[in-house]
């Protein structure tokens, strides 16, 4: 009878969830919405309840009903609660349901991987995590296996906590997480990062008001609140957002109360009652806790070694074609020309001679045959060599278009679109990149790029910290991280990082200079 009763007590199941409808409605409908908010505050180890996590959830627990989920709530669980809650939303995922979990409170991550920390939990060792806590992994996995068309995890509990001070001289923030295909992992902030207590809430408060737009992409909702907090919190805090989604599911559907409107007038309406829904729920809640064109999509990246090349001098050759024996297997990933990453960058001209001959060539192949993605992506390095970025744009989106699972193509297109002015869709190339290929270096490298564009400080030093584990004398991302460094105070750091990336290439600084960065 205790267990019955602490549930009841502990598991509050907001008002408009009526669970055997809920699951009803996800059998029968293949883009069912199924969420389960989770606020923890009340810590038994802690000195004082948290102040955001429980106002938090109930916020956005009402703005996800409002985008057509139905929302379990719960706040303040202990360990068998925070299990028997999941069990019950494992439940009712069935096979197309997109499936939505949040949770709010303190994490803390060992050896690498992520876990929930319940209200109950007493840990003072390492080992202590493991015990107590609730694996992420174990949970993202077991959601994997109830086949929905898309999984969003979402995490604001980068927190500074009581317990791991215990057997650690400083808190480790969050591990980075490589989603399963399918999903979408959302950190607060950058992996080993901490919120400042300053920017409490404003993680949900920034998601509640894209949510807003219900009927866009999950990845755009996630990529726009990232933006949104950086530029709030002026890069103190850049919220992680790692996807390997399939395709572009909408988020929500449009709530009734916006149908009918003009869209400017959604806008308007929807961002105001994100607002007034965190001061509500905020302010109601008992306990202590409160709330294309080619050439215009490009946003910024690197030029690691699959990347295309930058404009090289006018007498430099055409890079030899050679495979790459870590792809996978397909006729565009076996015919990848090779360029040197830290080649030097200089102002296109015009197409050098012997790329104009290169290019006259490939455009008799694909005369010949107009579907050889090969070809397309071999034009498209050309193209970028000289610095002709909207050509080698078209060029690898043909090519994506006949093989849509090749990782290069998908690095080299997020390149390009660097060079241009909508780094969210260089994003969604990079993020696609890792997807096809968790351990790609330039890739991660690319990305880097892109987020010191976005001044996306804190994201941009984890790519490149990334990049530098696979490949450690990669003179761009040495060069990034420590323009990253800088740019957070840590000079130090940065300008180290800085001399090393000339040690390897003296010219590396006039290249990040080309792309904008200095």
């Amino acid at each position: 009878m205790r267990l019955v009763f602490v549930l009841l007590a502990s598991l509050i199941i907001a008002p408009w969830v009526q669970p055997a409808n809920a699951e009803q409605r996800a059998a029968a409908n293949p883009r069912a919405r199924v969420a389960l908010v989770i606020g923890n505050a009340n810590y038994q180890d802690a000195d004082t309840p948290l102040k955001d996590p429980v106002g938090d959830a109930r916020a956005l627990g009402s703005a996800l009903q409002r985008a057509g989920f139905d929302v379990d709530l719960a706040e303040n669980l202990t360990k068998d609660e925070l299990r028997h809650a999941l069990d019950r939303f494992y439940g009712k995922i069935k096979p197309g349901t997109v499936a939505l979990v949040f949770f709010g409170g303190y994490g803390i991550q060992s050896n690498r991987q992520n876990y929930l920390i319940p209200v109950d939990a007493h840990i003072w060792t390492e080992a202590d995590v493991r015990r107590e806590g609730m694996s992420v992994a174990a949970v993202l996995s077991e959601l994997a296996d109830r086949g929905p068309s898309a999984t969003i995890a979402v995490l604001d509990a980068s927190r500074r906590n009581p317990f791991e001070r215990r057997y650690r001289l400083t808190a480790a923030g969050l591990a980075a997480i490589s989603p399963n295909p399918g999903t979408l992992v959302a950190h607060a902030a950058a992996p080993s990062e901490l919120i400042d207590d300053t920017n409490r809430g404003l993680f949900v408060e920034e998601l509640i008001k894209q949510i807003g737009n219900a009927d866009s992409p999950i990845r755009d909702v996630f990529n726009r609140t990232s933006l949104a907090v950086s530029q709030a919190s002026q890069g103190g805090q850049v919220p992680w957002i790692s996807s390997a989604l399939g395709d572009d599911v909408p988020f929500g559907e449009k709530s009734s109360a916006f149908a009918d409107k003009p869209e400017e007038q959604q806008t308007t309406v929807q961002t105001a009652d994100a607002k007034s829904a965190v001061a509500t729920d905020k302010a109601t809640t008992s306990d202590p806790a409160k709330p294309q064109t080619s050439e215009q999509s490009a946003p910024s990246q690197n030029t690691p070694s699959n990347n295309p090349a930058p404009p090289q001098a006018a007498n430099t050759p055409a890079p030899p074609a050679a495979t790459d024996s870590g792809s996978s297997t397909n006729t565009t990933t076996a015919l990848v020309a090779r360029v040197d990453p830290d080649a030097g960058r200089v102002s296109p001209t015009g197409i050098n001679p012997a790329d104009a001959t290169a290019i006259k060539a490939l455009d008799a192949k694909l005369l010949q045959n107009p579907n050889d993605a090969s070809t397309f992506y071999r034009r498209g390095q050309l193209y970028a060599k000289n610095g002709i970025f909207s050509r080698a744009a078209e060029d690898f989106d043909a090519a994506i278009r006949l093989n849509p699972k090749d990782p290069e193509a998908y690095n080299n297109r997020c390149w390009v679109r660097a060079m241009g002015a909508d780094p969210k869709t260089a994003l969604q190339d990079c993020d696609e990149a890792l997807r096809l290929r968790p351990g790609f270096a330039d890739a991660f490298d690319s990305r880097g790029l892109v987020h010191l564009k976005l001044s996306m400080s804190q994201s941009a030093i984890a790519d490149y910290d990334a990049a530098l584990k696979i490949k450690p004398n990669q003179a761009s991302s040495l060069y990034g991280r420590g323009v990253g460094k800088l740019r957070i105070g840590k000079a130090a750091e940065g300008n180290a990082d800085i001399a090393a990336a000339k040690a390897i290439n003296s010219g590396i600084a006039d290249e990040f200079a080309s792309y904008g960065i200095r």
